[in-house]
């Protein structure tokens, strides 16, 4: 009979670590994370206040400082220029240098911007604050969300990375009513965008007591420094789910590189800009083509339009009065926001595609409304208000919430 071997001794399989205890929204928000995700939120708040205030500036502004048709509508686009390629450079600065100083770096843009825009006397500055603002709106609507969900737990990360998405509408509310709180005060428009300047400077001096995304440090090889924030922003510190929870960023952070085992996991880390416009697998193919499709018709549909011109359109509808068209489109905004909230607690009983067709519709007709309203002599404001409210409403409860939902997915 042939020798009977003796098993190799095996190492006894790891410990399963204890999942965490239940964690509260309240015991979520206490502490550096509080600080954290207040910091995020506050520069989504910011990035809406200086798409939504110039509305209601520029209905002062544009004769104190002498601006023509064209230099209006350049002033106010460019900033969605702008806009576009800091959402371009940012991710790679909050690559290089890091999630904090990305989030920094976007509100120096809003504070110089503003700080421009307030001083200036003519087009040449102007354009070039709403430029450096238009920088900092690029860059605070891809990091802070980025930031707000590498931080926080798993079961509150969802509602808070929406928050972002709420904050700027919220933020877009504030400035529209800014111009009613500075309203018959001369050169009021001027301490509209100096206002701007304030959260941006408290930003700018907390963000440097709050801790650093800890899989940006993990992806840096920083593996000490992660691991300290990571018992700073636990709710119960146990050391060894710490160490489970940081094992996983390395392994994350390895495959993402084209270190891991599976072919995923290399191909994510050589794909480019190539695998984005013609990937090789085509079932991938078209679902990234839908996404980007979605992505470009909510901006296509003319949405930031309609936000930055929604005074000037209640004023083409027959509106005279400076006060009563500061109310109209203050009630544009509060509409935008509500349908906001419903729409982010609906989409996940209701589902995508349900929620896009309403939306899309309603948006077809409240933009005939508001055609109706404002072209030939039968302007109407109640129409022009009602075409508005509709359009915000609309595109809050499908577009706005759901185009990133659909493009991550």
């Amino acid at each position: 009979c042939p020798a009977m071997k003796t098993p190799a001794a095996s190492s006894p399989p790891p410990l399963p670590v204890a999942p965490p205890p239940a964690r509260s929204w309240r015991d979520t928000l206490c502490g550096p994370l509080a600080k954290a995700v207040s910091v995020s939120a506050a520069s989504s708040v910011l990035s809406g206040y200086d798409q939504g205030v110039i509305a209601s500036a520029m209905l002062t502004m544009k004769e104190d400082i002498g601006l023509t048709d064209v230099e209006e509508e350049l002033s106010i686009g460019v900033l969605n220029m702008t806009a576009a390629l800091g959402g371009l450079c940012a991710g790679l600065v909050a690559e290089w240098l890091g999630r904090k100083k990305a989030i920094a770096l976007a509100n120096a843009f809003f504070l110089v911007g503003s700080v421009c825009i307030a001083l200036c006397q003519g087009f040449g500055l102007l354009f070039l604050g709403r430029m450096l603002q238009g920088a900092g709106v690029g860059f605070a609507l891809v990091v802070a969300p980025i930031f707000t969900a590498e931080l926080v737990p798993p079961e509150v990360r969802g509602g808070l990375v929406s928050l972002g998405d709420v904050c700027t509408n919220g933020g877009i509310l504030v400035g529209y009513s800014a111009g009613l709180m500075f309203l018959g005060v001369a050169g009021g428009w001027r301490s509209m965008f100096g206002l701007g300047c304030v959260p941006a400077m408290i930003i700018l001096c907390l963000i440097w007591s709050v801790p650093e995304s800890p899989r940006w440090l993990v992806s840096r090889g920083r593996f000490d420094e992660a691991r300290k924030v990571l018992l700073r922003l636990a709710h119960d510190p146990n050391p060894a789910r710490v160490d489970a929870e940081l094992a996983d960023m390395k392994r994350a952070a390895e495959e993402a590189s084209g270190g891991g085992d599976g072919q995923n996991g290399g191909a994510s880390g050589n794909g480019g800009w190539g695998d984005v416009a013609w990937h090789p697998d085509p079932v991938v193919r078209t679902m990234v083509w839908r996404g980007l499709g979605v992505a470009f018709f909510s901006q296509a549909m003319g949405t930031e339009a309609v936000v930055y011109f929604a005074g000037s359109i209640v004023q083409t509808a027959g509106v005279e009065s400076v006060r009563d068209t500061l109310l109209a489109i203050m009630g544009v905004g509060l509409c935008k926001l509500i349908f906001l909230l419903i729409g982010s607690s609906l989409f996940d009983r209701v589902g995508r595609r349900p929620m896009l067709l309403t939306s899309s519709g309603g948006l077809t007709v409240s933009l005939i409304l508001l055609a109706m309203a404002t072209v030939g002599a039968g302007t109407s404001p109640a129409l022009a208000i009602t075409g508005l409210c509709m359009f915000m409403a609309s595109f809050s409860l499908g577009f706005s919430p759901l185009v990133y939902v659909i493009c991550s997915e």
